[in-house]
């Protein structure tokens, strides 16, 4: 504030001062009208004290200066364009299922009297070991009985053999030629061996049926359901337990074929009748906060197509299943990340450089913008892999712009965006 705006200041605030006497000396002379004519002269004071502020300070204002107004083109971050290796990767989702599940019963009829202790939801078991008993002495008596029937067909039939030589014999000592069959006693032969067969197969049923009332397991795994228990009657195919196998498990994952032609395998591939490597499939899934992975290998396609989905289905495999941490149990939903074709000198760039369906930005040697047509081989989630339109060196953008037109400058950072991995 200079010396003069000051000066202006004081002379109004005089002023006001001494229209307030004015009042003060009004109020002395006439005490009827005192409040009324103080309102008017107090008003007028300082009415005229904020006009003459206002006007100076209006006066005092300094015009402000001009300036041109200078726009500088956008900040860029940018990419080299490179050609290198890269694998591909599909992905997928599913289910995990165990190798084999099935239902266990028993091939004969009893009450069982007895249990293993892995006969329970979720117990494990070996191959060959037994899961419950059903009682045998009905089946060790119609073993002794076949054994009996089996002695008796074996006498019968020496007997026979017997008696067939004597007459042979006999009948050689008269000179006489061939003797006829039924001297010889052939049908009564034939028939002591048919009831020896026979008392033999009988022999052989009693023995496997006691040895039925042991039920075992065909393979190593895991009970599933218990429908059964101590006490109960069953009859042959009775549904007992619910099994299932754990020496592997298998998960089928659905592919459109768009996507499935980046795993380079035939449609009928099978690990075993194709010399092509199996690829590697990583699986995972969350428990909780915690996620975790495991590893397995594609061993078959399904060998047709779904007619509803229009999906071909690939079976990865992981053997032990139970043995990983934390184990790879049946009925888990999981990712799969399926390892396809590695490709040589090919250009990979992040998702965002691609504008629209096949455009990108590509900024030359003056540093101005530029559309370029490219042509993809693959769009994945994260990046692209470029077959055409782009050649090594040239500098792509990375920084989405609002507004873009074709020769806008732009200036570019220093520090370049790394490489796609």
């Amino acid at each position: 504030m200079n010396t003069e705006f000051q000066l202006w200041t004081h002379l109004l605030s005089g002023f006001g001062v001494l229209l307030t006497v004015f009042a003060a000396i009004g109020l002395i002379i006439s005490r009827k009208k005192t409040r009324f004519a103080t309102q008017i002269l107090l008003s007028i004071a300082i009415l005229m004290s904020g006009v003459g502020s206002a006007w100076i300070m209006i006066n005092q204002k300094k015009k402000p200066e001009k300036s041109e107004l200078k726009i500088e083109p956008p900040l860029v971050q940018v990419i080299t364009v490179k050609k290198e290796t890269t694998d591909l990767e599909v992905l997928a989702q599913g289910t995990v299922s165990p190798r084999t599940e099935i239902v266990l019963s028993p091939q004969i009829s009893g009450q069982v009297i007895g249990v293993s202790a892995a006969l329970r939801s979720g117990g494990s078991f070996r191959k060959g070991e037994v899961l419950f008993e059903i009682d045998p002495r009905d089946y060790e008596a119609a073993l002794k009985n076949a054994r009996a029937l089996f002695t008796q067909a074996q006498l019968r039939l020496s007997i026979e053999e017997a008696e067939s030589k004597i007459v042979r014999d006999e009948w050689k000592s008269f000179g006489e030629s061939d003797a006829p069959a039924l001297t010889l006693r052939e049908p009564q032969l034939a028939e002591a061996r048919a009831k020896l067969e026979a008392a033999e197969a009988g022999l052989d049923q009693a023995k496997l049926n006691l040895e039925r009332t042991l039920v075992k397991t065909p393979f190593d795994g895991r009970v599933k359901e218990k429908m059964i228990d101590v006490g109960q009657l069953v009859t042959a195919g009775t549904p007992a337990v619910r099994i299932y196998a754990t020496d592997y498990v298998e998960v089928r994952l659905p592919l459109a074929l768009s996507e499935f032609k980046y795993l380079g395998l035939p449609l009928n591939y099978h690990e075993n009748t194709h010399e092509i490597a199996p690829p590697e499939a990583i699986l995972e899934s969350e428990m909780g906060d915690e996620k975790y992975s495991w590893k397995s290998q594609v061993v078959r396609t399904e060998g047709q197509i779904d007619p509803k989905s229009r999906m071909i289905y690939v079976v990865a495999r992981m053997e032990n299943p139970y043995a990983s941490t934390p184990p790879l149990i049946s009925g888990l939903f999981v990712r799969a990340r399926i390892k396809g074709e590695t490709l040589d000198k090919v250009i990979v760039l992040p998702r965002a450089v691609v504008r629209g369906k096949d455009t990108t930005l590509v900024i030359d040697e003056d540093n101005h913008l530029r559309f370029r047509k490219i042509k993809l081989y693959r769009a994945e989630r994260e990046r692209v892999i470029v077959l055409e339109g782009l050649k090594e060196g040239e500098r792509v953008c990375l920084t989405t712009l609002e507004t873009v037109v074709d020769g806008m400058p732009v200036r570019v950072l220093k520090n370049e965006a790394k490489d796609m991995k």
